[in-house]
């Protein structure tokens, strides 16, 4: 699944993150064959709930689609000096990936 944008608004793509509905096992698999490909990626949006600060302050809080989320996400490279033959392999790569998952 890639970005929502409103109509009207546009993304100003500080980092391009896609999201893998089949949870972390899917998402760990195609960020490696990424890497294989020499593609590094990053989890995506962190459950901030779980980090040590705040799991001491909420122990008990439990936010099952932000841990969804967590465990689904993907940040793909994107930088301003990214050329299109750049954008291309990544994309490429990424729908190996994801045809081999299938």
């Amino acid at each position: 699944q890639i970005p929502y944008i409103p109509k009207g608004y546009f993304h100003t793509y500080q980092s391009y993150m896609i999201r893998l509905r089949n949870g972390g096992e899917q998402r760990n698999s195609v960020m490696q064959k990424l890497l294989d490909a020499g593609i590094a990626t990053r989890h995506g949006i962190p459950a901030a709930h779980l980090a040590p600060p705040y799991k001491k302050l909420y122990p008990k809080l439990m936010l099952p689609h932000t841990q969804k989320v967590s465990a689904e996400t993907i940040i793909l490279p994107l930088f301003p000096e990214m050329s299109e033959s750049e954008q291309n392999h990544v994309i490429t790569s990424l729908k190996k990936s994801l045809a081999l998952l299938r």
